[in-house]
């Protein structure tokens, strides 16, 4: 099967992938903190849709996102995006079933974990 290839226009921008780790200290207390996986890792964006939200008295904006990267095994739905200064959740991460080339991650900015 032929692959198709990406056109570099389209994995103009540059994100960041981490994620998390827990450490406990020698008086037993944990601490969790977001360490890098990959960064400068080329990938398009697209905005897909965005609201006005009131959590906890306290108003925000949530958008979702489409982020395209070439295709990867070590990524997974418990790490987080970092992009133009934004952190995005990972939702869904959805492989090309043309020719496994790329894949999509489907993420949302906003209230998030991180």
């Amino acid at each position: 099967m032929k692959q198709i290839a990406i056109s570099p226009a389209l994995m103009r921008f540059r994100i960041k992938i981490e994620y998390e780790s827990t450490s406990q200290d020698a008086e037993g207390i944990e601490t969790t903190t977001w360490l890098t996986l990959v960064d400068d890792l080329p990938a398009g964006v697209i905005g897909l849709s965005g609201r006005e939200l009131d959590a906890v008295g306290q108003l925000g904006s949530q958008y979702n996102a489409r982020i395209t990267i070439y295709k990867r095994t070590d990524i997974d739905e418990s790490m987080r995006i970092v992009f133009d200064g934004r952190i995005y959740d990972i939702i869904d991460i959805i492989p090309d079933p043309t020719n496994e080339l790329y894949q999509s991650i489907m993420s949302r900015t906003g209230f998030t974990n991180g």
